[in-house]
């Protein structure tokens, strides 16, 4: 029941978020809004409660994980406003931890309802294990016209009469006595509830009791009577079956003190310890003189999944970092795989007698002419440094920020080249960039080489499968064959 006001009201308030922060104005609302897509955001829905969350709580108390990806967006977002995109992937994590939240309520609450359903019909039987498999537990709800109590029902399996031992059976006598006495020390003075078991330890015997004095001792083993100085005696007969085989084994008791009177436990116990041999077992429907009702104590998934669920929307939230990880080793691979065409290009325009400068202006111009091919990051970056340069930034520091932007140990070589080359002419530049160039091909093609493994072994795996498939067809029907 707790799983299901749980679920509700999480989901209540969900849509009275979503309802009054659907109209949400931001700073950034308007201008992000033209330039989403929904194929790359499809919980476009959710944003305006995640830009309410995002104002009142990320960007104001959590100033720490709000810049944590700086750095890694603006490597991937060259040239553009970082505000902008700090906070959309900001919303975009936000945007998806929500989404697992309110699939984890309906879910959790699905279930809740299904469990309180099963746990609201009502029972008038439960039934026993079959033989071998062991004792069954019941937790039941107990429901009288005055109030109600949780209970735990052990029914033993279903037992068959076999074969009997009798010197088994007289071996088993002093074990099953010390455990029919329980925590009483002898027979001689019994003060407490006896333990009467209805099998041995090795679930072999199956044993009956006989109580003469039932006003003195339930057939529980409770003391249900109030006894006076001198005692009370009675005589406790077991019959111990074995297989075939029932033997009698009669033990005298004085009874010295005793116990409470029944509880619903004890008493619903004491009927599911008789009659071993019937696979249902009839619940009562009075105890000590009161109506009662039985009904199945479901052990709630719910509570759990939800627990669960929550924890998931949380880790989901930081599971984007690695999306964004991902993205930036994808940068860094186009980067390396640009990096060759980009020390041809500066070679050739070098050759030509073209400055550093003019010869980037030629690159950048030439990638914006065929801008529909593709976004190229090592291009974008050469395209700020121009600007950089256009805004009146000295060449050489421009340069400088590029290697360090790139991150990447091949553009900051390069930027210490072309460094090189405005201090000093550009009488070595040709010769550092053919070298440079070379070494970029070789760099290319032992990358290439290393990728191709990689692919390589991840389609091991699938080869094997495919394999042990294929023997198996090939094996199974000639295994068949065989005669034995």
């Amino acid at each position: 029941m707790a799983g299901i006001v749980l679920c509700s009201s999480g989901l209540v308030i969900l849509l009275i978020l979503l309802l009054v922060t659907g109209r949400y104005k931001i700073k950034y609302r308007k201008r992000l809004k033209n330039k989403l897509d929904k194929d790359e955001h499809p919980l476009l829905k959710l944003y305006g409660l995640c830009f309410w969350i995002n104002d009142k709580f990320v960007v104001k108390k959590c100033k720490n994980l709000y810049k944590k990806s700086d750095s890694k967006l603006k490597k991937l977002y060259v040239r553009e406003d970082i505000d902008e995109y700090r906070y959309l992937y900001m919303s975009k994590k936000i945007a998806n931890s929500i989404a697992v939240l309110v699939i984890v309520l309906i879910v959790g609450l699905g279930i809740g309802v299904n469990e309180y359903g099963e746990a609201k019909n009502k029972l008038s039987e439960i039934q026993r294990n079959n033989p071998g498999e062991g004792e069954k537990e019941y937790s039941l709800i107990a429901k009288g016209k005055d109030n109600s109590e949780e209970i735990t029902v052990n029914a033993a399996e279903k037992s068959l009469t076999i074969d009997e031992c009798y010197e088994q059976l007289d071996k088993k006598k002093p074990e099953i006595l010390k455990k029919v006495l329980g925590e009483n020390k002898n027979v001689n003075n019994i003060s407490k509830k006896l333990n009467l078991i209805t099998t041995d330890d090795d679930k072999e015997i199956d044993i009956r009791w006989e109580i003469d004095k039932k006003d003195v001792i339930d057939s529980s083993g409770k003391i249900i009577k109030e006894i006076n100085d001198k005692g009370d005696d009675v005589k406790l007969t077991g019959y111990l079956s074995l297989e075939d085989v029932t033997i009698i084994y009669e033990i005298p008791l004085h009874i010295t003190g005793n116990d409470e009177i029944d509880s619903v436990q004890d008493k619903v116990q004491e009927i599911a310890d008789e009659n071993l041999y019937e696979k249902t077992i009839k619940l009562p429907r009075k105890i000590n003189g009161k109506s009662i009702e039985f009904y199945s104590d479901v052990d709630t998934v719910a509570d759990k999944f939800i627990i669960i669920g929550l924890i998931f929307a949380i880790a989901i939230f930081f599971f984007e970092d690695k999306n964004l990880d991902k993205n930036l080793k994808k940068r860094e691979s186009q980067m390396v795989r640009d990096y060759p065409e980009i020390i041809s290009k500066l070679l050739l325009y070098n050759g030509a007698g073209m400055s550093i400068r003019n010869g980037l202006e030629r690159i950048v111009a030439e990638y914006k002419r065929n801008l529909n091919l593709g976004y190229r990051y090592a291009y974008e970056e050469l395209d700020y440094t121009l600007n950089a340069m256009n805004s009146g930034i000295n060449e050489q520091q421009a340069i400088s920020e590029y290697g360090k932007r790139s991150g990447i140990h091949c553009y900051i070589k390069l930027a210490n080249i072309l460094q090189q080359n405005i201090k000093r002419g550009t009488r070595e530049m040709a010769v550092a960039l053919q070298e440079e160039m070379d070494n970029a091909l070789i760099e290319r093609k032992n990358k290439a080489l290393k990728e191709g493994e990689e692919v390589g072994t991840k389609l091991l795996g699938p080869m094997i499968i495919m394999l042990i498939v294929a023997m198996g067809i090939v094996v199974a029907p000639a295994l068949m064959s065989i005669k034995i």
